[in-house]
């Protein structure tokens, strides 16, 4: 079965109006354990014939074509973790009821896994703003980067 992204978009929207904020954690642990799944898998399947830059960069496009939607990684530099990862077109914001916090944590918590997993050291993600917030895109930054996050600002507007 081929399930596309915009579910997990929805599922995201739907636990956060039952559950509230405890779904974000959910997700974004979920999404990691994932990313981490996937990252693995796919070092096993190249047989360690690529770096893991450019693994993540595979993964970056193998998502794109997946229907994840386009992640622009031109701002983020794999090998310091630093930076920010920008997608204009991911299905996870898509839903029609705005959002109070920023709604794509599954993305949040799947590229943290894939880039922990690759790196072979923790580097969590946090939203800094979101299209579900009316931010003209999603953007993700290794946690600690951005003080706007640890003040509790991740709207896009709040820069």
């Amino acid at each position: 079965m081929i399930i596309p992204a915009s579910v997990f978009g929805a599922i995201e929207a739907a636990g956060e109006r039952i559950l509230g904020r405890g779904m974000s954690s959910i997700l974004h642990m979920a999404g990691d354990r994932l990313g981490r799944e996937v990252a693995k898998a796919t070092v096993e399947f190249m047989e360690g014939s690529l770096p893991p830059n450019a693994i993540f960069e595979f993964l970056i496009d193998g998502g794109t074509m997946r229907g994840f939607g386009h992640y622009d990684v031109s701002a983020f530099d794999f090998e310091a973790s630093s930076g920010v990862i920008r997608s204009v077109d991911q299905p996870f914001p898509d839903d029609p009821i705005p959002r109070k916090d920023p709604g794509c944590h599954f993305a949040a918590g799947f590229w943290s896994g894939v880039i922990s997993s690759l790196r072979g050291n923790e580097v969590v993600l946090d939203e800094l703003a979101c299209r579900s917030r009316g931010a003209p895109v999603c953007e993700f930054a290794p946690r600690g980067q951005n003080p706007l996050v640890s003040r509790g600002k991740t709207d896009g507007n709040d820069r």
